[in-house]
């Protein structure tokens, strides 16, 4: 009788202790867990932005690394863990003018870019939809800006970016010969 209860209690224990290890690791903290990877990936970065998508089952990271390299991680959540699915960086001028990082994912299209200090707004334009689209603006936490958008828009043509001041006017535009960078003089 006395063996039954010890065994009884040692299994007791083996299946808790199971449980409390299944709970700590699925409840582990899904930013610490994309932040992570995405260390894990590019080493020191600055992640700008963590945009949650399909019901917090991926995600897409805004980041900037090695002093001035935007980029953007999609990622998928397994049972346990988030992991990379797609990532892409580009090198861009510090003047928002000078440069647009956009990426095509498989499922969204991302462009981010540096904002100027005079910028309140900014909106992407694509023609085959003729239709505006509003960019988040975000701070990091150095004070830097940054804006980016996040679209399953995956035509690219004729693409346009405009910054805005305050007051409304028109401060910037980009076509896609300033996307990723490339400058057409």
């Amino acid at each position: 009788m006395k063996k039954r209860l010890i065994t009884a209690i040692l299994i007791s224990f083996i299946f808790l202790f199971g449980y409390a290890v299944f709970f700590f690791v699925t409840l582990k903290d899904d930013e610490k867990q994309i932040r992570d990877e995405v260390g894990h990936v590019y080493g020191d970065t600055n992640i700008v932005e963590i945009k949650m998508l399909d019901g917090e089952s991926s995600a897409i990271v805004i980041f900037e690394w090695n002093r001035g390299n935007l980029g953007a991680m999609t990622l998928s959540k397994s049972l346990f863990q988030w992991q990379m699915a797609e990532a892409a960086s580009e090198r861009l001028a510090s003047p928002m003018r000078d440069g647009v990082f956009y990426r095509e994912f498989n499922d969204y299209t991302v462009f981010i870019g540096k904002v100027q200090g005079e910028t309140s707004d900014i909106n992407v334009y694509f023609e085959e939809v003729s239709e505006e689209f509003s960019a988040t603006i975000v701070e990091d936490n150095r004070g830097r800006r940054f804006w980016y958008l996040i679209t399953e828009n995956d035509d690219l043509s004729n693409a346009v970016v405009k910054a805005y001041d305050e007051e409304g006017n028109v401060i910037a535009q980009m076509d896609e010969d300033v996307f990723n960078g490339a400058r057409v003089n």
